[in-house]
């Protein structure tokens, strides 16, 4: 290596003598200061370089130090002596085009330029030559000072502003005419690449100018569009901007830099009228076009939404500020109907502590209304205190009596001064009254008759409650006609039930509780159309009787009028709020509300309830399936965060939580599903309370209302912070007004559950249905018009809500155009909820090995020995399950499919009456031997059955012939 600086004339300077001499190739001897003898092989350009030899070795040129560093030619710091010669070589090639010009160094830059190549040529550093050549050309100072054509308007004059200005620099350039170049080519060349360069540019600048106009322009829409409607929801117009500079502090800057860069300023309305005009203006016509309304959903996506959509999201998508009002009933109906029920409890702990002679005597008398034998009865059998729970029970009757007649649902002193009667069998009340089959025609026509116009009008039949009541009203009518005069002629009165009689009456307890539940009811419905509506329905209706619209007015089943009317009338007070629905969505949305507030409350027959509780209770009522809960934690955890349900967690199992379920009305209350099987068999509810599936449930709503509660208090303490905006995405637009005073009260909160507000009850109330099913605004339709045929969705609900959450997360997110969102959230919730299941089945595996001694596979074994098992249990949010997957290999995915998720589970049944058994029939008919495999029988039984089974796992009991 070359001790001494870079020296190329010297270097280079015999080779110039010899080509001049014209020395001959066979015999090239020459004296030279050096005594260099060539030969022949020695001449052989390098890589065909002109004026380079073969013998030539740049790294022999390389200066000794790079950046105070000793370099090594072979080592790093070679390849990074190369890179500097190679930088320095591009960035100065326009200062050695014009010195090349004006003739000054020309034996010089002709000696580096030779070096140069010989550098490019070298196996070890001629690739980072090239490279950092290409960037100092990039860098060269008169490149970067010159791409004006950036700022220039329209495309062909960026892209002749940078062909002449890439001519000018390419003749500028270093010109090796050794190598065959010229300042023409160089010229052509550089108008070619500065042309294209230009014409990118342009292009890339005015995208940007474009997204920041775009930019701008939608921060200056949001601000009007915030601003209105906080006008709109009334607040003055220094309050709104207030509140924007408190809740969006981002946006005001947006604004201003958005004046300052396009002149445009934020048109605010003046007023609340100014506000209105303009939203209407905004959103007229928008949707309202035929080629709009003329765009039917198609009859697959139609069946597919009622089948399986939840109707609070179809509604959401709608009219979110009506979803809202939804669930603000659904919220009032569970908490108020649970207020009640607690007030009326001590009464119902006092009856059944009575011995049945006291419960036969109060039942009797609560029914005829003499209240005094009640508390005498009570006085001198009941516990102390007795008498006041049955006072306070009372008071329930009362309160809602005041309640029905504010909400002009029925007339005053209509309740009167007794116990509400509930007929628990009137058909057999009516054979014990001695009617005759043929005599009782007429009440039997007019429940046909009944049933024809429910049909009609509502697509139902009378619920078996409906019936009861309507042949009640019927017997009991003063005005009655028909059944009521058969009695009579038979000399038998209803005004006072007789100790015979009283077995077709429910006891004191059922008959509040199912009050309770049909006045709560018909109060919240009043309250979501409004007690105008009801006055004006109930008006209608009247004139409809007298008009014998109706058979007779004895055949009135319900305190509330038609919902078809309310509907209607509804809908027509909506107008303003629904403008922006085409006439195919208000159908839609007509055909929800009836829905929900008339055909859902039906109830199955009592076979198809019981059929329920008992799946319910062999399926569910285990403490393997309880452990199967723990994955609402997982999904608490993918709806906040990992740690906030964590401390969730803990805030449940310590009692600490500022919200309970029990607030809720939701302590002993499950899937909706499930609420509706196990309100009508109590060994539903005795198996999944003791089974701990309950409480696991609990546990799981619990983490979910805590962790939701904590994130929405920091997003309030931060309104800049990510969390903010997405509670302000999610709620904003269908609270309101609310949203703000949501935020307000987060602010203010201590932590202690006494200053918890009901707006913040009812945000939990919102986060938990968003992730399960507990009401009945969060099913299908489907699920509503089909009281007996719900138990097709028996065990689906929640499925179906995971589909929901992803119809959200993900569909949703990716049609926006938010594809990286969908995808982040679609990947947390198989991480969360997925890994979840397939650590929870791992357990229950582990557990049952062990009942059963049973040698336990790990994950990484099982998963090489049944990747199927593996997929399932990761999948099984989804539906997806082992016996599935195989039947899908066995069968085909549409067969398996219909076989195990559309039909109802049956194989508790199966395991009792069929594959529990069975027989060899080898000796003939007359001999046959059978045996019974205890363990699937015992596996179907509550709580206890499931470790049971696995202990008896293989068993097989003869028993003989």
């Amino acid at each position: 290596m070359n001790n001494q600086p870079l020296d190329l004339t010297s270097a280079f300077a015999e080779l110039d003598q010899l080509e001049s001499e014209d020395v001959s190739m066979e015999n090239p001897q020459v004296g030279s200061t050096n005594d260099l003898v060539f030969s022949d092989e020695d001449f052989e350009t390098a890589e065909n370089i002109p004026h380079v030899p073969k013998w030539f070795n740049p790294k022999d040129q390389l200066p000794d130090t790079i950046l105070g560093m000793k370099v090594d030619p072979d080592g790093w710091t070679g390849k990074l002596a190369a890179d500097m010669i190679g930088l320095g070589h591009g960035i100065t090639n326009a200062y050695r085009g014009v010195k090349q010009l004006a003739g000054i160094d020309i034996e010089e830059m002709k000696d580096e330029e030779r070096f140069f190549d010989a550098l490019t040529m070298d196996e070890d550093l001629g690739n980072h030559a090239v490279a950092a050549d290409f960037v100092g050309n990039v860098l060269d100072p008169v490149v970067v000072g010159a791409p004006g054509g950036i700022f220039l308007k329209g495309a062909g004059k960026a892209l002749l502003y940078g062909m002449g200005e890439g001519a000018v620099i390419g003749s500028l350039g270093y010109v090796d005419k050794s190598k065959g170049e010229s300042r023409a080519a160089n010229a052509m060349l550089g108008g070619l690449v500065g042309g294209g360069a230009s014409l990118g540019l342009n292009r890339l600048a005015a995208r940007r100018a474009r997204k920041a106009t775009e930019r701008h322009i939608e921060a200056i829409d949001e601000y009007e569009h915030r601003f209105n409607d906080l006008l709109i929801e009334g607040y003055d117009g220094p309050t709104a901007k207030q509140m924007l500079d408190d809740y969006y502090p981002g946006l005001l800057d947006s604004v201003r830099e958005a004046v300052d860069a396009t002149g445009k300023k934020p048109r605010l309305a003046a007023n609340r009228n100014k506000a209105i005009q303009k939203h209407r203006e905004q959103y007229s016509g928008l949707y309202n076009t035929p080629e709009r309304d003329a765009s039917r959903k198609d009859w697959v996506t139609v069946q597919l939404d009622e089948a399986l959509g939840s109707l609070y999201t179809r509604v959401q998508t709608m009219a979110p500020k009506m979803a809202k009002r939804i669930r603000d009933m659904e919220y009032n109906l569970s908490t108020k109907t649970h207020e009640l029920n607690m007030e009326a409890s001590p009464f119902a702990s006092v009856y059944y502590n009575l011995n049945p002679k006291s419960q036969h005597i109060i039942h009797k008398a609560m029914v005829n209304g003499n209240f005094r034998v009640v508390e005498n009865e009570l006085v001198r059998h009941g516990q102390p205190g007795s008498v006041e729970a049955f006072q306070r029970a009372s008071e329930v009757f009362k309160k809602l009596e005041k309640e029905l007649v504010d909400a002009n649902i029925i007339e005053k002193g209509e309740v009167g001064d007794y116990w509400h009667r509930k007929l628990k069998d009137p058909r057999k009340l009516m054979e014990h009254l001695g009617v005759a089959k043929a005599d009782a025609s007429d009440l039997m026509n007019a429940i046909k008759a009944e049933n024809r116009t429910l049909v009609k009008k509502h697509g139902r039949k009378m619920s078996a409650y409906e019936e009861a009541d309507f042949i009640a009203k019927y017997i009991e009518s003063p005005d009655g006609k028909g059944i009521k005069d058969i009695i009579y002629a038979h000399g038998r009165k209803i005004k006072e039930v007789n100790d015979e009689m009283l077995q077709f009456y429910a006891d004191p307890v059922e008959s509040i509780n199912a009050f309770i539940r049909n006045a709560t009811w018909d109060l919240e419905k009043a309250k979501f159309f409004g007690k105008d509506l009801i006055k004006a329905a109930k008006v209608q209706q009247k004139k409809a009787i007298n008009s014998k619209k109706l058979i007779d007015d004895t055949l009135e089943v319900t305190r509330t009028p038609d919902v078809d009317n309310m509907v209607e009338s509804y809908l027509d007070q909506m107008k303003g709020e629904l403008s922006n629905l085409n006439r195919t969505q208000m159908l839609e949305l007509k055909t929800i509300l009836r829905d929900r507030f008339s055909v859902g409350e039906q109830s199955a027959n009592v076979w198809m309830q019981r059929y329920k509780s008992l799946g319910y209770a062999a399926i569910l009522g285990n403490p393997l399936s309880a452990l199967t809960q723990v994955s609402d934690i997982a999904a608490a955890m993918y709806r906040n965060s990992f740690n906030d349900a964590l401390i969730g967690v803990g805030e449940a199992v310590m009692g600490k939580s500022s919200v309970t379920t029990k607030e809720l009305g939701l302590a002993n209350n499950l899937l909706q599903e499930v609420v509706d099987a196990s309100s009508h068999n109590r060994i539903a509810d005795f198996a999944l309370k003791w089974s701990g599936f309950n409480a696991v449930d609990r546990l799981g709503k619990a983490t979910l209302i805590n962790s939701s509660l904590r994130k929405a208090m920091k997003a309030a303490q931060n309104p800049a912070s990510k969390e903010f905006k997405k509670i302000e995405q999610r709620y904003r637009n269908e609270w309101g007004k609310d949203f703000f005073t949501l935020m307000d009260d987060l602010k203010k909160f201590d932590g202690d559950p006494k200053n918890v507000t009901e707006n913040m009850r009812l945000y939990v109330w919102n986060e938990l249905s968003d992730m399960q099913p507990i009401s009945l605004s969060e099913v299908p339709a489907k699920y509503l018009r089909m009281p007996n045929g719900r138990v097709l969705y028996m065990m689906k609900t929640f499925l179906l809500k995971q589909f929901d959450i992803m119809r959200k997360d993900v569909y949703r997110a990716a049609k926006n155009g938010n594809k990286a969102e969908a995808t982040k959230n679609a990947a947390r919730y198989l991480a969360y909820v997925g890994g979840a299941n397939m650590g929870i089945d791992e357990a229950k595996a582990a557990i049952i090995a062990g009942l059963s001694d049973e040698d336990y596979d790990s994950l990484s074994e099982v998963f090489e020995e049944n990747p199927v098992w593996f997929l399932a249990s990761f999948f099984k949010t989804f539906g997806l399950s082992e016996h599935l997957a195989r039947q899908v290999q066995k069968q085909g995915p549409a067969n398996a499919v219909a076989q195990s998720v559309l039909i109802p589970p049956l194989r508790f049944i199966d395991d009792v009456f069929w594959s529990s058994w069975s027989a060899d029939f080898e000796g003939g008919p007359s001999e046959w031997e059978a045996t019974i495999k205890p363990e699937k029988i015992m596996r179907n039984v509550p709580i206890i059955g499931k470790p049971a089974a696995a202990m008896m796992k293989g068993t097989e009991i003869d028993i003989g012939r």
